[in-house]
């Protein structure tokens, strides 16, 4: 029953977002690749890290960014935590 309802909710979300994403897509050149982590350390703790690269490239000017993420995450409870980190966000355009 559980997966039915998983899986319900997969199709659901595909047959709605995919038009979505495929009229977006249509007039823009440009990348957004992401990865997203989570470690376990013990049974408080685990560490988060997040990469992401984006870049567009319309004419006359070219933009990237990227992203690098690192944060602990200390867990209260099994649905609450914090969680202290850092981020680097460098942007660069450049002219083409």
């Amino acid at each position: 029953m559980i997966k039915k309802r998983f899986l319900n909710k997969i199709i659901f979300s595909l047959l709605f977002l995919l038009p979505v994403t495929i009229f977006y897509q249509q007039d823009k050149t440009g990348n957004w690749l992401m990865y997203f982590g989570t470690n376990k350390l013990s049974d408080k703790f685990n560490l988060h890290t997040e990469i992401q690269y984006r870049n567009h490239m319309l004419t006359p000017n070219n933009t990237e960014q990227l992203l690098l993420q690192t944060g602990l995450n200390y867990h209260f409870y099994d649905k609450a935590f914090v969680t202290a980190g850092y981020a680097y966000i460098p942007s660069y355009v450049s002219e083409s």
